[in-house]
This record gives C-alpha cells, sequence and structure tokens, in this order.
C-alpha cells in the first residue's frame, strides 16, 4: 500500500493519457498492439520507442516489413516535422532549412540507446540473444522491446498446429520480458468483422489468433481509426489490463511527419 501511492508504477510511456491507463510500461510485460494495415501501428510504436529513449532509457526495435533505413527516416521526420515525402529523396526536395534541422536531428538520434534489426528471417532465439546482449550492456535502464510483427516471425521448430505455434511464441516472449525486465509491445492483426458494426469499434474477438496470444500477454490496445469522416482521430481501446475495465484514448495522427500526438481519454 505505502509503495503504490504514486500514479507512475512502472516507466513513463511519454503519453500522459496512456500513463493514466496503464500506470506506465511494466517490466517484464508482454502487451498487444493491433490494427488493420495502414491505421498507424507501426508509426505508433516508433513513437514510443522514441518518448523511451528521450527519457534515457533503451530500446530494441525488431522489424520484418520494413528496413532499418526506412524507419530511421520516419523517426527523423517526426523529429524535424519535415513532410515524409520529403525524405525519399533529401537531396532534391530538401531546403536550407530542412538540412539543417536534419542534422540536428541525427545528432540527437545518434546519442540514442536504439538499435533496429530488420533482417528478414526473425525467429524467437534471434530476440532472445538480442535481448540478452542488451541487458547486458544495459542492465539497470528501463527498457522497452518492439517486435513489427507477430504473423511475419518465423518458427525454428514444428508445432502440432498453429495455434499451439503462436502460443508457445507468445509464451516464450513473455519469458523473456520477465527473464531480462524488459517491456515487450508485439503488434499483431485485427479481423475486419468489426467494420461491419454501426459503432466500427474492434473486440477483443477481432484479435487475429486472439485464443493463442491472450494467455500469455498482459495488456492488449487495439487501434482504429475515428469512425467520424474527415477527422485524423485514431483510438486505442485497451481491452485486456488485468481486472481493470475497458479503457480508450484517443491520438492525433500526423501521417505526414509520423507523429501521434496528445493523448486524450
Amino acid at each position: 500500500m505505502i509503495e503504490h501511492h504514486v500514479d507512475l508504477q512502472g516507466f513513463d510511456t511519454g503519453y500522459e493519457s496512456l500513463n493514466k491507463c496503464t500506470k506506465g510500461w511494466h517490466k517484464g510485460d508482454l502487451i498487444i498492439l493491433a490494427s488493420q494495415t495502414s491505421v498507424g501501428k507501426t508509426t505508433l510504436t516508433l513513437n514510443l520507442a522514441q518518448k523511451v529513449c528521450e527519457r534515457g532509457g533503451v530500446v530494441d526495435f525488431f522489424t520484418l516489413e520494413m528496413s532499418k533505413i526506412n524507419l530511421a527516416k520516419r523517426i527523423l521526420s517526426n523529429l524535424t516535422k519535415i513532410d515524409g515525402g520529403k525524405w525519399k529523396n533529401p537531396y532534391r526536395y530538401f531546403t536550407e532549412e530542412d538540412q539543417t534541422s536534419a542534422v540536428q536531428a541525427l545528432e540527437v538520434y545518434a546519442k540514442w540507446n536504439f538499435e533496429i534489426t530488420d533482417q528478414p528471417s526473425l525467429t524467437i532465439s534471434d530476440i532472445r540473444a538480442r535481448v540478452q546482449k542488451t541487458r547486458r550492456e544495459h542492465p539497470k535502464e528501463n527498457y522497452l522491446v518492439l517486435v513489427d510483427y507477430l504473423q511475419l516471425i518465423t518458427l525454428n521448430r514444428l508445432y502440432f498446429s498453429h495455434a499451439q505455434a503462436i502460443y508457445n511464441f507468445t509464451k516464450e516472449l513473455k519469458q523473456i520480458a520477465e527473464r531480462y525486465q524488459a517491456t515487450i509491445i508485439l503488434i499483431s492483426h485485427l479481423l475486419s468483422d468489426f467494420e461491419e458494426r454501426i459503432n466500427k469499434r474492434p473486440l477483443l474477438c477481432d484479435l487475429y489468433d486472439g485464443e493463442s496470444i491472450e494467455p500469455n500477454t498482459d495488456i492488449i490496445m487495439l487501434l482504429y481509426p475515428d469512425a467520424g469522416e474527415g477527422n485524423n482521430r485514431v483510438k486505442v481501446d485497451i481491452v485486456k489490463q488485468g481486472t481493470v475495465p475497458v479503457r480508450r484514448v484517443e491520438f492525433l495522427f500526423e501521417k505526414e511527419v509520423g507523429g501521434f500526438v496528445g493523448g486524450f481519454e
């Protein structure tokens, strides 16, 4: 009772409203962030990584979908607020002001303890080895691990069924989080059935491979666009977090510069 008198029991997520819902990122937790394609789940995870690095933490980002250079450009776009389209060809599109901002952002980025692993055939053994190495080099820092995304992971053994494979993989990730005192966020997919509903709001049952994923996770967050036409708000429903009721956070998605702003309950 005495230890838990503060609002932030884990380490800072970087978003005040998300802190209120989760009490911060807790070491040893496995978290699922799921959405359909093109909603912004990779961008949000990069923003979460950026927030941790800005506060002196350590981040490992495992990607099976995008290259290291493209992810770095997204982060730099958000740091500089330079339109992401310009980063496709900076030599051609950057102004002198853009170049100055980019150099300053690169100096900031270079100081972070942030590593992107973009090997195409990633296994749980690869993740464990990297996490072990990072924790050995940074034994006391807050540590966030991001995996993008579950359905592209290479399984390094044969399983009786797909469901068993997903269950075992998430179980092993949870064990890694606990052993190395890391917070792991695993990106996954949502089924499209919820789009037929009147409120267009996903539920836990819409999580792809949900029955295999849920038993090993501490928090499940579902990301989806606001149903209102023409707005840039994105909602995050926290549909699993112990016995806590469903909570919701809203963000402004600045797609051009790869940023999630605010967080409104």
